[in-house]
């Protein structure tokens, strides 16, 4: 449902109202700078009393991806995002292929 709002929002209303799908993009880029210029600026200082070498920024690649492959809800929102991804994109496989063996009549 959100890809379906996104574009259709992208195409009818901020399309025409900044001149082109390119200025869509630069928009949508400028949104989504200014969302990630607090998190940058709220982050904690390396280093600081409680942090553990993950948090802290000192860790290696590979401490970092054990870190992170052993936490649960990694795993649970990835599962998550595959079946909706899975569902969005799968949703008009069907009608394609009736389409094209001629199964649909008219």
């Amino acid at each position: 449902m959100g890809f379906l709002i996104g574009s259709m929002i992208s195409a009818t209303l901020l399309s025409p109202w900044l001149g082109g799908w390119r200025h869509v993009l630069f928009f949508y880029g400028a949104i989504a700078m200014t969302l990630s210029l607090p998190w940058y600026l709220a982050r904690p200082t390396p280093g600081t009393a409680g942090h553990s070498t993950i948090e802290s920024g000192s860790a290696s690649l590979g401490q970092a991806v054990s870190h992170i492959v052993r936490v649960k809800g990694v795993w649970q929102l990835g599962l998550v995002l595959l079946c909706v991804s899975a569902a969005s994109r799968g949703l008009g496989l069907p009608a394609l292929v009736s389409a094209r063996l001629g199964l649909v009549g008219g």
